[in-house]
């Protein structure tokens, strides 16, 4: 599921065609201050987001769900 939304982004804001996977990663970016290193390196162990952060993670969600991700694989 990809909705048309306006999210935040390092040099302003950007609108475009967004997944649950790409709206986790932007806010991740969001909270990490732009740096792919810190959001890798995230100790926040509390965050709603955590357990979703990653393409694999987010997969396996999926394919839990009973559901194809519509991500391409990396």
């Amino acid at each position: 599921m990809a909705v048309i939304h306006t999210w935040r982004t390092k040099d302003g804001t950007k609108t475009g065609r967004l997944t649950p996977l790409k709206a986790i990663q932007a806010k991740c970016l969001d909270c990490s201050c732009w740096s792919q290193r810190e959001v890798r390196l995230c100790p926040v162990k509390l965050c709603p987001l955590w357990p979703f952060r990653t393409e694999k993670i987010y997969a396996q969600f999926l394919e839990q769900e009973g559901r194809v991700s519509d991500e391409p694989s990396k």
